[in-house]
């Protein structure tokens, strides 16, 4: 919004309604309706020679022609495209004139007329119109906004064609992914296992300790399977005067029957028969297997288990009915030198309303003697 200037001081003053060469009386109240093509006459409707000096201007030195701005000091704003207008510290108002007002804007109040031929004609100080200023902010305004409109352009041409990289090495990405999981499915060595993940039920919801049906008459019994008894191996063994049995070492089972004998210190070689309950997540003979070598593998058993490889295994014919067998060696840094265990678990198919049939034969590594002889008890296996 513009509005207009003010001036004070009595005189003649270019004409505000814009006509060129033109000067307008000002009595300090209003303009005179007559104009004059010279500032220093006399105000109108006055004699000659009411006039003996030129006319002061507000901020002017005195001095006639050839002075800066004519007839006073030169204006040091002027509103672009119109006449300057005299302003004084006490400025009263003036009516809005036609064709005067600040043009794209509003003026900052000058200090003197400006004259025609004088310095800075029509202009502010420093020599530019204030069109020419518009202009230039405008061209200004235009550079930054078509900067700022190519910077953005290409950012989302950059982001772009980074998408469709990063999209492209994802599919890629995931195409080797596939790729090396293939390999080591196919490659995977099949004489080490990778340890199950079996449920904390089907590992810790047995009760070895009880229902057991003993050892009698050469037989050891549980689970309703059998096997052999053979010499040296009883149901209880003595360290420092306390007897212990291996039982409850199997509590992913139940009703566990076991014989044993101590090999060294922390070591014992043994074997035992019980079951597995179907309701505790195990499924049939082959998986029931593989979940009770892994959950034997995490036990407290054994600490620190380096790894478990898998020498054999497969389904086991008991005549009226089928099992399935496992040979491990379970791999664990132990007292006394032992490696480990070598051990032997079969599930048997009792039928779909009966627990499955458990065996279990473990003897340290590197006592072969034993290892022969258990195996061949593990050959009297049978059910009943």
């Amino acid at each position: 919004m513009s509005y207009p200037q003010r001036v004070s001081n009595a005189g003649w003053y270019p004409d505000p309604s814009g006509q060129p060469g033109q000067f307008r009386y000002w009595d300090g109240s209003g303009w005179s309706a007559e104009t004059a093509v010279h500032p220093s006459g006399p105000p109108p409707g006055a004699g000659p020679g009411a006039h003996e000096a030129p006319t002061q201007y507000p901020g002017g030195s005195g001095g006639g022609a050839g002075a800066s701005g004519f007839g006073g000091a030169p204006p040091t704003n002027v509103a672009p495209g119109y006449p300057q207008q005299p302003v004084t510290p006490q400025q009263p108002a003036t009516p809005q004139q036609p064709g005067y007002g600040g043009y794209g804007g509003y003026p900052s109040g000058p200090s003197a007329p400006q004259q025609p031929g004088g310095p800075g004609w029509g202009q502010p100080p420093g020599g530019s119109s204030g069109g020419g200023s518009g202009k230039t902010v405008g061209i200004v305004i235009g550079i930054v906004v078509l900067v700022i409109a190519l910077g953005v352009g290409t950012f989302l041409l950059v982001r772009g064609l980074s998408g469709d990289d990063d999209q492209a090495g994802d599919d890629e990405s995931s195409q080797t992914e596939s790729g090396t999981e293939t390999t080591e499915t196919e490659t995977e060595t099949p004489t080490e296992s990778t340890p199950a993940d079996p449920t904390g039920v089907a590992c810790s919801g047995g009760t070895p300790e009880q229902g057991g049906d003993g050892v009698s008459g050469g037989a050891v019994t549980g689970g309703g399977i059998r096997v052999d008894q053979v010499a040296g191996y009883e149901p209880e063994f003595t360290i420092e005067g306390e007897s212990y049995n291996q039982n409850g070492a199997f509590d992913f089972a139940d009703g566990m029957t076991t014989v044993s004998r101590l090999v060294t210190d922390g070591w014992v070689a043994g074997y035992g028969v019980g079951s597995l309950a179907r309701d505790r997540g195990y499924e049939n003979p082959k998986q029931a297997a593989e979940t009770a070598m892994s959950c034997l593998e995490q036990s407290a058993n054994y600490e620190d288990v380096t790894r478990r490889d898998n020498l054999e295994e497969g389904e086991v014919d008991l005549g009226p009915t089928t099992g399935y067998s496992i040979t491990s060696d379970i791999l664990a840094t132990a007292p006394g030198g032992i490696p480990g265990d070598r051990v032997v678990i079969t599930v048997v198919d009792l039928g779909d309303d009966k627990p499955f049939g458990f065996y279990i034969n473990y003897v340290p590594l590197g006592y072969n003697d034993l290892l022969r002889t258990q195996t061949a008890v593990g050959e009297t296996l049978a059910v009943g």
